[in-house]
């Protein structure tokens, strides 16, 4: 009984994911032509393994790692289905496609209880049987991606540990270490929807194709650049340890602003509010290291999302503005802050970027305090108080002002200015 598939994504897709299109394939039945009809079909797109019983077959796979394996159903000593289930018990992320000549409904319910990933018929067609391995390969490729970025979680786990063992930079820098932490807070947290959504793709599934498949791609895609990000942070906070300064200023905004919105969607903070980002009608690019762009505007945009528990919108826009504002009439409001490095003059034009909610908006005497390191509106264990320090301090960096407008019941509106460059 052959399941209906989607078309072939073919082993051309395989080859998108390291190890798919040059595997190790185990063929396991008892009829010699069989066998070496499978090997002559596969030997030259993977390793083969061939096994004339089930007892031979396990033999194989205690001593050699295996992707995927082709299993008789009917077999003397040891069933397709039994050896199903050893192989699942050694190593329990091995491909499994069954064959049979004998078909039921129980062995094909049986068969896919087990975890196998695809049940066909002899006589079977050669293209099913490709497409099934190909189908196998990447789902094993998948799983080895997603092994892959775990090892690197804990990885940077260890060395973010490491670094706040070393006694004396922990007390002549403690809060360098603290926004450490409170920065790569936010990639992981998104690594950990990432992975979360694959897990809802793949797990319990028969088969994944089509747009399952391509989904997974799209997550394992965000969990590299994460990952990538996670490092970026680590390099820039030690370089900053080592008085080293940032030296990428080419920066395309609206790319910024589309990996804002891609990683928002899977952080918790967003599922319950509405979040519209508007691009820049022009190509900007700002004189600002980009992890650290990025940087700013999550640590503003997660913070008007949780404003308020109840649901409400938080926008953010970037905008060219030809002049450069008063930032002094800005600062005169009982309502405003404004925050410019003395001595800095900022030339024009300049990107101006919104981070604006209908949250609860703040009362004047909180304006004062908050980019105060360590100050905090949050209820005790919900917030650490370095966003906003972190953002201050980056901008400042950067060459760049911000500026606060925020009143109860109307909400709050943080505005970035940076350089940019023409």
């Amino acid at each position: 009984m052959s399941h209906p598939r989607t078309q072939l994504q073919g082993e051309g897709f395989a080859s998108s994911f390291a190890g798919a299109s040059s595997g190790t394939l185990l063929i396991v039945d008892d009829d010699e032509g069989v066998r070496e009809s499978l090997h002559i079909v596969f030997k030259n797109i993977y390793h083969i393994l061939l096994a004339e019983s089930g007892q031979k077959a396990i033999e194989l796979a205690k001593s050699h790692p295996i992707d995927a394996a082709i299993l008789d159903i009917r077999m003397p000593g040891m069933t397709g289905i039994e050896l199903l289930a050893r192989l699942k018990q050694i190593d329990q992320r091995i491909e499994v496609i069954m064959l049979t000549a004998y078909e039921t409904i129980e062995t094909a319910r049986e068969a896919l209880r087990l975890g196998a990933c695809d049940y066909l018929s002899k006589p079977y067609e050669m293209s099913g049987i490709r497409e099934a391995v190909a189908n196998a390969m990447v789902r094993r490729a998948v799983s080895r991606e997603i092994q892959g970025y775990d090892r690197k979680l804990v990885e940077l786990q260890k060395e973010i540990h490491h670094q706040q063992l070393r006694e004396e930079l922990a007390r002549t820098h403690s809060e360098i270490y603290a926004s450490i932490l409170h920065d790569i807070n936010g990639p992981l947290t998104v690594i950990a929807g990432f992975i979360d959504l694959i897990q809802k793709e793949i797990v319990g599934a028969e088969k994944l194709g089509g747009k399952e498949l391509e989904n997974v791609k799209h997550y394992v895609g965000g969990i590299s650049r994460q990952t990538i990000n996670c490092m970026e942070i680590s390099r820039r906070y030690l370089g900053f340890l080592q008085g080293k300064s940032q030296t990428d200023y080419t920066v395309p905004v609206n790319q910024v602003l589309s990996d804002l919105e891609e990683l928002l969607t899977v952080h918790p903070a967003a599922r319950r509010n509405q979040l519209v980002i508007y691009s820049a009608q022009q190509d900007i690019i700002a004189q600002i290291n980009a992890t650290d762009l990025l940087q700013i505007l999550l640590n503003l945009t997660i913070n008007a999302l949780q404003s308020s528990p109840d649901a409400h919108r938080v926008q953010v826009q970037a905008r060219m503005l030809p002049n450069v504002p008063d930032f002094d009439l800005m600062a005169r409001n009982m309502h405003e802050r404004c925050f410019k490095p003395d001595g800095v003059d900022i030339s024009e034009p300049l990107l101006a970027l919104t981070v604006q909610d209908n949250g609860p908006g703040m009362p004047g005497e909180i304006l004062d305090l908050i980019f105060q390191p360590y100050f905090t509106t949050k209820p005790a264990g919900q917030g650490t108080g370095l966003g906003l320090s972190i953002v201050k301090r980056l901008i400042t960096q950067a060459g760049g002002a911000i500026h606060l407008y925020s009143r109860p019941g109307e909400g709050t509106i943080f505005t970035v200015y940076l350089p940019i460059r023409l």
